[in-house]
């Protein structure tokens, strides 16, 4: 059973001060969700065997500043944190399952951005030709998903004093979820998702940010 405790902290002096301390921590973690005309933001950190998540809407800009915060017990933080997950699935049809599976139809960058255009165009003309260009009958399903710009992405990122390094730039499609990777010789692919994958993701950079805080605080 969960024993995660939520408030509210309102007024610029009070959410700034809050915003501060947290940020102070050696490790941190940062979330974000985005989906059209909404974005939500979230910083956690962890103490000793407890977490704090503050979380605050990005988009639109609020009235007021305010930021949620939950606090709890370590093992309840992985599934607090794949909250952020509902601002996506809960308001866009997100099939949990990949209509898809499996690695994507793979692309030079340079094709991929030149079928994007045109996609974007709309001119059948010219995107047959750049279709003839990169040696493809039709464009793949991802890139026709992604070249108006994403439906929905999620994001998760380590911070400490080396830097950010980025865990997770997850994009919702109206075919599923998925990863867009490139490899060194700029060939990009986009990898298919479950909803399930999705938080586990989430949940592994969960488990880094708890083991590097406490490595951080054996090493101090």
């Amino acid at each position: 059973m969960s024993t995660v405790e939520h408030g509210l902290i309102a007024g610029s002096d009070q959410v700034a001060a809050v915003v501060g301390a947290l940020a102070a921590s050696t490790c941190r973690l940062l979330l974000g969700a985005s989906r059209p005309g909404r974005a939500v933001g979230a910083l956690v950190t962890v103490r000793q065997d407890r977490f704090v998540l503050a979380s605050s809407l990005l988009k639109p800009a609020a009235v007021s500043p305010a930021l949620a915060i939950a606090r709890g017990e370590l093992a309840d933080l992985p599934s607090e944190a794949c909250t952020i997950v509902d601002e996506i699935v809960d308001y866009l049809a997100v099939p949990p399952t990949p209509v898809a599976p499996g690695r994507s139809t793979p692309l030079p960058v340079e094709d991929a951005l030149m079928l994007a255009e045109q996609l974007r165009r709309g001119d059948p003309t010219h995107l047959d030709e750049a279709l003839d260009l990169s040696g493809l009958g039709r464009a793949p399903d991802w890139l026709m998903d992604l070249a108006p710009g994403a439906q929905a992405s999620l994001t998760a990122a380590f911070v400490d004093e080396r830097g950010i390094e980025l865990l997770a730039d997850l994009t919702a499609t109206p075919h599923g979820w998925g990863e867009l990777l490139c490899t060194d010789d700029e060939i990009l692919t986009f990898d298919p998702m479950t909803e399930d994958d999705v938080r586990a993701r989430l949940g592994q950079a969960c488990d880094l940010l708890v083991t590097r805080t406490l490595d951080a605080d054996r090493a101090a």
